[in-house]
């Protein structure tokens, strides 16, 4: 499928939403990369900053962390063939959201990285949920493109409840996404406790390294068939936008048939007008005609 232009995607930003201009414009872009780009998001410390540090194997916290709202913008690190970008935490501020959201849908993978310490997920997280699904094309692109982490795994998986709640997190991203999605355990704690100590033992059990494994795995995958992925994509946004353009052109065309049938009902006012006219004067000419032969005959 051929490239298209700058003048045709700023047709689609007038006509359909900048929105779909930006998604077209991405895939485009995204063609042209080697490399695969994983998303988190999440809520402020949820432990996305934290996940992303072990992930690339840095304890000096490459990516900042904290109880406060430290990551103020989307920043990243290549790492083999995955771009890790970390973004902003989510419902703290409208602009944040925006970059989040932004940086999301030029992503190719998203992880959603939900604090399981502070139990299901609230309002505002399945939301954010949602409004991801609904940027995508199909069920399909969702399946192949979210991942769901639940971290802090260690402040609760002694719980007498902590199954109740996995099940719980698995059918709220299941309700909120429209299908099932690879849902992970882990403690960034845990291991890092056993990295530092050398007990394998808190390093298996923390899901960090199952986690990684897989993200690894798959983002090796996915690379193969990103651009199948992204055709499909294209097509279907593609089938939207005519569908959106073919609207507009219909209701242009309505518009249009309107003003004619008012400028053709102007013109029979009109024109009526000007025949009431002409008859007047034919009636007073056929009149005076009259009296002139009356006259000739005396």
């Amino acid at each position: 499928m051929r490239k298209l232009s700058q003048k045709e995607l700023n047709i689609i930003g007038k006509f359909c939403g900048e929105n779909y201009a930006r998604r077209i414009r991405t895939i485009q872009e995204k063609k042209q990369e080697n490399t695969v780009r994983i998303v988190n998001t999440g809520m402020v410390s949820s432990g996305k900053s934290s996940l992303y540090n072990v992930l690339i194997n840095r304890m000096d916290e490459y990516f900042p962390t904290g109880a406060a709202r430290t990551t103020t913008r989307a920043d990243y690190f290549d790492y083999n063939h995955i771009s890790y970008v970390d973004t902003p935490g989510i419902d703290v501020r409208s602009e944040d959201d925006a970059l989040a959201f932004s940086t999301l849908i030029e992503s190719d993978i998203i992880v959603m990285v939900h604090n399981i310490r502070t139990g299901p997920l609230n309002r505002n997280e399945v939301e954010w949920l949602k409004r991801i699904t609904r940027s995508m094309s199909s069920i399909e692109m969702c399946k192949a493109r979210i991942l769901f982490v639940a971290s802090w795994k260690d402040t609760r998986e002694k719980d007498s409840d902590y199954k109740k709640l996995i099940g719980s997190l698995k059918q709220q991203a299941f309700e909120a996404v429209g299908c099932e999605i690879p849902f992970f355990e882990v403690s960034v704690k845990k291991y890092q406790q056993g990295i530092k100590k050398g007990k394998e033992v808190l390093v298996n059990n923390s899901g960090i390294l199952e986690f990684k494994n897989y993200l690894e795995e798959y983002a090796a995958v996915y690379l193969e068939k990103k651009r199948a992925l992204d055709e499909r994509e294209m097509q279907a946004l593609l089938l939207e936008v005519m569908g959106i353009l073919q609207n507009v052109r219909n209701q242009k065309m309505q518009e249009v048939d309107k003003i004619y049938d008012q400028v053709c009902s102007i013109y029979k006012s009109r024109s009526n007008a000007w025949k009431q006219v002409y008859d007047f004067f034919a009636a007073q000419r056929q009149k005076l005609a009259g009296l002139e032969k009356e006259l000739n005959n005396i």
